[in-house]
């Protein structure tokens, strides 16, 4: 489950838990995402958190690892906490677009918070990516959509944290169509296969955030 919760409502939800001096229109919204006792995939559609140890500390002790996909690699960074020492064995830094999964032992809501101004593009490599359904793409209603813009991509799979497992459509080049259907919803995150290095979504400049505020809902 995620929800995007439109800049008014925020702040007036802001406005009410403390007084503070600083403008709060900078923060316009959240994307919440339900997590369990397990592997959790997220992406952080927005925000200001730089690494990754940043985000597993909010909900420390419930978190053990953090860990970031590299596509250009094909391989996994992972950060572990050392509960006897108080800290992280390394640091992943992250940013704005990117996906992590956090291992955890019980269950939480993680909120990706912050202004959703900027366009995020990913670039797409041969081999896995692991990327997000963008928020100015309410559009995308499945999986298959996002594999017939990007071209070129062979599987498309969706994790779900409720159930721990994936579930995956592969596109047959003999009929030239998908083997099934995943549905989607913006801020979901989606790993693609690929064979080609490419850039997506083109539509980006097109369609900002900034003028799909009011139609980004979960």
């Amino acid at each position: 489950m995620k929800k995007f919760i439109l800049p008014l409502l925020l702040i007036l939800t802001v406005g009410m838990l403390a007084a503070v001096e600083s403008e709060p229109s900078e923060v316009v919204g959240y994307v919440k995402y339900d997590c369990y006792s397990g592997f959790n995939y997220i992406a952080l559609p927005m925000g200001d958190l730089t690494t990754a140890e940043a985000i597993g500390n909010q909900y420390l002790p419930n978190i053990s690892s953090v860990s970031k996909w590299i596509p250009t690699s094909q391989s996994w960074t992972t950060v572990a906490y050392d509960p006897d020492f108080g800290e992280w064995d390394g640091s992943i830094p992250v940013e704005n677009g990117d996906v992590i999964v956090m291992f955890a032992s019980v269950g939480f809501d993680f909120y990706s918070l912050g202004n959703p101004i900027e366009n995020i593009i990913y670039d797409i490599n041969p081999g896995y990516n692991y990327i997000s359904v963008p928020l100015n793409r309410s559009d995308i209603l499945n999986a298959e959509t996002i594999g017939n813009d990007i071209g070129n991509i062979m599987a498309i799979s969706v994790w779900s944290n409720l159930n721990q497992s994936w579930l995956t459509i592969n596109f047959d080049a003999g009929f030239g169509e998908w083997d099934g259907t995943i549905p989607v919803e913006i801020g979901d995150v989606v790993v693609l296969y690929g064979s080609t290095t490419t850039s997506w979504p083109s539509r980006s400049i097109a369609n900002p955030v900034r003028d799909a505020k009011s139609v980004i809902r979960k």
